[in-house]
């Protein structure tokens, strides 16, 4: 009954959102008021399912994802009643309480301390409604540090996204996903939400875009925050290596029975043992308290202390971890954590864990790559990182030599040495990775087509005097406060429709807002209209090559007219597949002069 429930749920969510446009358009107080109350019934029913420990982990996701929206379908009927009953919108300096709520959600995950959404009830920009998000995050984390101490935490954007298909509109939920990421009483937290959940997301909404041609996003829906014990980064006791990586034999696994598997890892390397089936015994070696200098050091070890042990006992130590890539039991094997400082007497360390999880296929999914299970920790030493690394990136036996601080890979040791100089002095804590294809060539011929419109845009701000105590050691004494703003519209298919706008006053962000919306509600109804071919060309004269792919055509191509949606004119002939991927783009970018991202309408 529960994992039906999470089916059932998928179609009460529809039904409310189609109620919610008819709503928002006109309705009575006792309309209004039959929706609230029929809310909350479905409510504690979601709740009541989710309590059932009997469902599986997608379909906890699924209910309490769904009772998110429902939650937020109820709060903005609720908005909406009031303002009928009080006798108008509020204005544009509201507070907060009326842009943006945070509400708990229920949960049964074992790890997980608390779950709540911050709702968005009238941000139609993603900038603006995370700022306001962060203040509601702040609250929360800051009361829950003082009480559990360090937790995790992980973040679920849920956005409304809107395509034309055929001529007609469909819109979906998609969600993006951050990692579980500590914090701690030392964390900064506005550093640490910009870092961890703001960028992320951004980066994600950013490269959806960029993957799923056509999707556009319509309205911002909320940001799930999950909260949880803080249990990674220490290895504990012993965990067998999954078999892909054992059968390679380049790992020592210690079999120890207490929770100092990072000091036997340790010197097991220092203390080599190189013929017979003793490896793996704790007996064979010396044991780590004669010969490590532990002086404050707490077992397990987690990966944030190992500086310390590296300054004590004067031993660099590189982390590495494995992430799962297919359901086949395969993994990669990626950096966890990376010394700043390598000495003689370094150490590979691989940290395996009891469970893994695959991530998710795509952005945009509700699928997640956090798992609420228990997970423990195992260090091992790498005493061999060539034949650790070697069939990830190649099916051939020779033998391959490998950066072990960007994992990039070369055919001799020189090679390697040559590389590391500028590897280290840049700090490279990631591996750039090379196409796995003999020839590489462009495919995405639908970013050869010029975008319709795009809005250049400047804010000109003094500089006032401000005085700010961030911490200890710095403080804000200065801050910018816009006074003007400007805007050019390029259109590259009819420059008649380009234009310049500006305006200069206090309230010029407003001004700005405001301007967006009446640009975007303008520029769609021109990209929404289809201009049919301005004159008749015949297919007998067709050109030898496609002017899309530049291919030449073949005696059983399908040739096709390829025109401009815009304005009707021809464009050449295509191959008619290449003519279906040469879509009409929905998507306006709005560039700011010295601006880190891009805004999208």
């Amino acid at each position: 009954m529960a994992e039906d429930m999470g089916v059932v749920s998928d179609g009460i969510i529809s039904i409310f959102q189609k109620a919610f446009s008819e709503i928002s358009k006109s309705s009575t107080i006792s309309e209004r008021e039959h929706w609230i109350k029929l809310a909350n019934k479905h409510i504690r029913l979601i709740n009541r399912a989710i309590l059932n420990s009997d469902v599986t982990h997608g379909t906890f996701v699924k209910l309490q994802t769904n009772l998110s929206h429902l939650k937020r379908f109820r709060m903005l009927v609720k908005k909406i009643f009031n303002e009928h009953v009080g006798g108008g919108g509020e204005s544009l300096k509201e507070k907060r309480s009326g842009r943006v709520k945070w509400e708990d959600i229920q949960s049964s995950f074992a790890r997980r301390i608390r779950t709540g959404v911050i709702i968005n009830l009238k941000h139609i920009d993603v900038e603006q409604f995370f700022e306001d998000a962060y203040f509601l995050f702040k609250n929360r984390i800051t009361r829950i540090l003082k009480k559990k101490g360090p937790v995790k935490v992980n973040s679920v954007f849920c956005g409304e996204y809107i395509k034309n298909n055929n001529n007609q509109s469909m819109s979906e939920f998609k969600y993006f996903h951050s990692k579980n990421v500590v914090i701690d009483h030392g964390s900064e937290l506005k550093n640490w939400f910009q870092q961890h959940i703001k960028d992320i997301i951004f980066n994600k909404l950013s490269e959806f875009q960029e993957r799923d041609s056509g999707w556009a996003l319509r309205g911002i829906v909320n940001l799930e925050i999950n909260i949880n014990k803080f249990e990674i980064g220490n290895g504990s006791s012993f965990i067998e290596l999954p078999h892909q990586i054992a059968k390679k034999m380049a790992c020592i696994n210690i079999k120890n029975n207490d929770n100092a598997c990072f000091a036997w890892s340790i010197v097991s390397a220092l203390y080599p043992i190189h013929s017979g089936n003793n490896t793996n015994r704790t007996s064979s070696y010396p044991h780590f308290s004669q010969v490590l200098n532990l002086k404050d050091i707490e077992m397990p070890m987690k990966l944030n202390k190992i500086t310390r042990f590296e300054k004590l006992n004067n031993i660099s130590i590189n982390v590495y971890t494995l992430e799962k890539k297919k359901k086949k039991s395969k993994f990669n094997v990626v950096p966890a954590r990376l010394t700043n400082d390598k000495m003689d007497r370094h150490v590979n360390l691989l940290l395996i864990q009891n469970e893994y999880h695959v991530k998710p296929k795509k952005y945009g999914s509700l699928e997640t790559d956090e798992d609420e299970t228990e997970i423990t920790y195992h260090y091992c030493w790498i005493k061999n990182l060539s034949r650790l690394l070697s069939s990830q990136v190649s099916k051939n036996d020779h033998k391959l030599f490998f950066c072990d601080r960007c994992l990039n890979h070369f055919t001799s040791q020189e090679k390697v040495n040559a590389h590391r100089v500028e590897c280290v002095e840049m700090k490279n804590e990631c591996k750039i990775s090379f196409s796995k294809e003999k020839f590489i060539q462009f495919k995405d011929y639908v970013f050869k087509e010029k975008i319709p419109f795009v809005i250049y845009a400047d804010f000109e701000s003094l500089l006032l005097p401000f005085q700010e105590k961030k911490d200890l050691n710095s403080s804000r004494y200065q801050k910018h406060v816009a006074y003007s703003a400007g805007y050019y519209v390029k259109c590259s298919y009819d420059d008649s429709l380009s234009h310049f706008k500006g305006y200069r006053g206090p309230d010029c962000m407003e001004w700005f807002s405001k301007q967006m919306e009446d640009e975007a509600l303008l520029i769609q109804s021109k990209i929404k209209n289809i201009i049919p071919m301005n004159e008749n060309i015949n297919l007998n004269d067709a050109t030898e090559n496609c002017h899309i792919c530049e291919k030449p055509f073949r005696d059983n191509d399908k040739i096709t007219r390829d025109h401009n949606h815009f304005n009707g004119d021809f464009r050449g002939f295509a191959h008619a597949q290449c003519n279906l991927l040469y879509k009409k783009t929905f998507v306006v970018p709005v560039v700011f002069h010295n601006f880190s991202g891009m805004i999208v309408i």
